[in-house]
C-alpha cells in the first residue's frame, strides 16, 4: 500500500492511495480459507434428538479467538484482527459488522450485516458453516466458559 504525506496547516496526515481497500480484499479469500481450515463446528444432541450449533473453534495456533467478538488470523501476508460489532440492521444479535484490520499497515474492510450471531470466526466465513467439519461434543464440554478453546 502506498501512502502520501499532505501537510495541512502544519499537521500530517496520511492519506491512503485510491488502491488501498484492494489490499485486503485481495487477501480476504486466504483469510477465509485459513479460518474454513482450522474451524472446527461443535453441537450436543439433547435426548429428543434435536441438534444445537455451537460458537466455531479453531484448532490451529494461527486463528486465535482472543474474547468474543475478537480473533486474530495470520496467514502468508501478515497478521489480522477481526472484531465484531451489532449491526444497526440487527433484531436480536443476529446480524453483526466484521471488521477486518491488517495489524502492520492499519488498513482496514468492514463488512456489514453478515449473519453470524455474534460469533466472529463465522463472520470471517460470512455466516457459512457448510463447508465447516462437524463435531459432536457433550453438553459440558459445549458450555463451558472456555467454550472457544478445543480439547
Amino acid at each position: 500500500m502506498q501512502k502520501i504525506l499532505v501537510v495541512v496547516l502544519g499537521l500530517i496526515s496520511v492519506v491512503a492511495s485510491a488502491n488501498a481497500a484492494s489490499g485486503i480484499d485481495q487477501v480476504l479469500p486466504s483469510i477465509t480459507a485459513r479460518v474454513l481450515e482450522c474451524s472446527i463446528l461443535p453441537y450436543t444432541v439433547d435426548a429428543s434428538g434435536i441438534k444445537t450449533q455451537h460458537a466455531l473453534v479453531s484448532h490451529c495456533a494461527d486463528v486465535k479467538v482472543v474474547s468474543p467478538g475478537h480473533a486474530e488470523i495470520k496467514v502468508a501476508a501478515g497478521t489480522f484482527h477481526v472484531s465484531l460489532k451489532n449491526s444497526p440492521d440487527a433484531d436480536g444479535g443476529d446480524l453483526n459488522d466484521v471488521t477486518i484490520q491488517n495489524i502492520q499497515t492499519g488498513e482496514h474492510k468492514v463488512i456489514s450485516n453478515v449473519l453470524s450471531y455474534g460469533d466472529v470466526l463465522l463472520g470471517v466465513l460470512g455466516g457459512d458453516t457448510s463447508h465447516v467439519f462437524e463435531k459432536l461434543v457433550t453438553d459440558a464440554s459445549a458450555n463451558s466458559a472456555d467454550a472457544n478453546v478445543l480439547r
